[in-house]
């Protein structure tokens, strides 16, 4: 069975520690970006099924990277 891969873009690192291992305990591969930059970069590169994504980051704000992809 291939695992579906899920992206989260958020800058609190506590917050995507716990999404990581909630995210993996239930099957999925989880890749971790700490702002919008290197959130389009993982986009591109990795293709993941769904991203998880917040809207107040520091160097791009959500509702700009939702437009680039």
């Amino acid at each position: 069975m291939v695992r579906k891969k899920i992206l989260v873009i958020e800058d609190d690192a506590d917050l995507s520690k716990f999404l990581r291992i909630r995210l993996d305990q239930n099957g999925f591969v989880t890749i971790l970006a700490a702002d919008g930059y290197e959130g389009l970069y993982k986009y591109l590169n990795e293709k993941p099924d769904l991203i998880i994504l917040d809207v107040m980051l520091p160097d791009m704000d959500g509702y700009k990277i939702c437009r680039k992809i």
